[in-house]
């Protein structure tokens, strides 16, 4: 029984715009989550940083890289793989929903399966986003 992956790239919102008053879902999953803090930038833009994420490797190399290891390795190992993003996030290309698709996508997932869901936000409030990753996780993590 493998456990629910859920990655938030969380464009323009600072550290100290989580906060109780206006951030309280999001302070949450800070406090009771995994929260890794010693991440380091992989390049100078944002599309940069996330196929650093996904790859593990530096951007020099994006030219030479197909697909991305960790979905092939998610997929293999019978995780449904979801990317909701304003953006193409490198990697994971044929995986790209809207972010407004999130909604009907989770809710008519199995939930007996694990998933690995990256949500990737630009330009929204902190108060916006931390009502739709409200939203979004109850979704995710229903019925598991």
């Amino acid at each position: 029984d493998f456990p629910n992956i859920i990655v938030f790239a969380l464009e323009n919102l600072s550290n100290a715009s989580v906060t109780e008053e206006e951030t309280p879902y999001l302070q949450h999953l800070q406090q009771h989550g995994m929260n890794f803090t010693s991440h380091f930038t992989g390049g100078g833009t944002s599309e940069e940083n996330l196929f650093r994420l996904m790859y593990g490797v530096p951007v020099t190399y994006r030219p030479e890289i197909p697909a991305s290891v960790l979905v092939s390795e998610l997929e293999r190992t019978g995780y449904d793989v979801a990317v909701f993003s304003e953006r193409l996030v490198p990697g994971l290309s044929g995986k790209n929903k809207i972010w407004e698709a999130w909604e009907p996508t989770l809710k008519d997932r199995d939930p007996t399966i694990p998933a690995f869901v990256f949500f990737d936000l630009i330009a929204a409030s902190p108060a916006e986003l931390d009502q739709k990753l409200r939203e979004a996780m109850t979704d995710v993590t229903r019925a598991r």
